[in-house]
């Protein structure tokens, strides 16, 4: 009896989510409105999963997110077994979605699976509570994943990277996946911000710097500063340089930082590295699937009037 309550419920969830996922909606992350209605054709390979995978809600809004942040970098997914399936990236790399195995913080971040990746919702806007204590949305990154969209090697990857005008100079950033698109429409706000607010010049310039092959200070996980996704302004703090902080000073810190430079990241696609509990203010990453996840929940969880 419960199992048949547990069923309707997620089918209930399904419907509610399928309801969403018909509409469009406006993802900034693609400078556009994304027609939902038509998503990546791979999404249908989601047919050939086991019943209790292709009806786990977690699972269809993390994939849907995936599909509008990443589009034709995935090729399909493929099951392995009953309760595990792969994506099959462009490229002929397999990335699993969920390992099975429990981890504690510090292995989510050096051995993740896509799970991991996206469980911490990112939450757009202003915040009203601080981040607990390891909740960093974003700053657990599948490797293999971002090497299977931006490249595998320092070669590859500066082979994609573009000039993008920024507020009077030029940065290399990368160009598959809309990411330097999206960064140079960044800049368009931004000049638009200024042109109003110009002291807030200060807080973006002189900038410090875009792609940088890279590992991540006290660790061997590579940057998105190596796959050139990622930029970081002038002014900010970085929790290595002094200490974890107490939820009141994370919130006072969130505080301190113009809120409208960070929305104008936001609205087209990149997370911002202040939202973390391991706080990184000064640091913008192009995570376009993040975004779309919080999009697209929030939809989902909306009245059907508001929909």
């Amino acid at each position: 009896m419960k199992f048949m309550i547990k069923m309707l419920a997620a089918q209930q969830l399904l419907s509610s989510l399928a309801v969403v996922l018909i509409l469009s909606f406006p993802l900034s992350a693609a400078g556009q409105t994304q027609d939902l209605s038509r998503p990546a054709p791979w999404l249908q390979s989601l047919d050939q999963l086991p019943e209790v995978l292709r009806q786990n809600e977690a699972i269809r809004l993390d994939l849907q997110a995936l599909a509008v942040g990443y589009g034709a970098a995935i090729q399909k997914v493929v099951g392995q077994g009953p309760q595990r399936f792969s994506l099959v990236m462009a490229n002929g790399r397999i990335i699993l979605y969920d390992d099975g195995r429990l981890k504690g913080p510090e292995e989510k971040l050096d051995r993740p699976d896509l799970e991991d990746m996206l469980a911490q919702p990112y939450r757009p806007g202003p915040l009203t509570q601080p981040p607990q204590a390891n909740e960093d949305p974003g700053r657990i990154r599948v490797e293999a994943f971002f090497q299977a969209v931006y490249g595998a090697t320092p070669a590859e990857v500066q082979a994609h990277l573009v000039p993008v005008p920024f507020l009077g100079t030029t940065v290399r950033f990368q160009g598959n996946n809309g990411a330097a698109a999206a960064l140079g429409r960044v800049g368009v706000r931004l000049s638009q911000l200024l042109a109003q607010k110009p002291t807030l010049r200060g807080y973006i310039l002189p900038l410090q710097g875009t792609y940088n092959h890279r590992r991540i200070a006290g660790s061997e996980r590579l940057s998105a500063h190596a796959w050139g996704i990622a930029i970081d302004l002038h002014r900010g703090t970085y929790w290595r340089w002094g200490r974890l902080l107490a939820p009141m000073e994370l919130l006072a810190l969130q505080a301190a930082s113009p809120q409208e430079i960070v929305q104008a990241f936001e609205a087209e696609g990149f997370i911002w590295g202040g939202k973390w509990y391991h706080y990184d203010t000064m640091h913008f990453e192009y995570r376009p699937e993040l975004l779309a996840k919080a999009r697209l929940a929030a939809r989902a969880a909306a009245p059907a009037r508001d929909r």
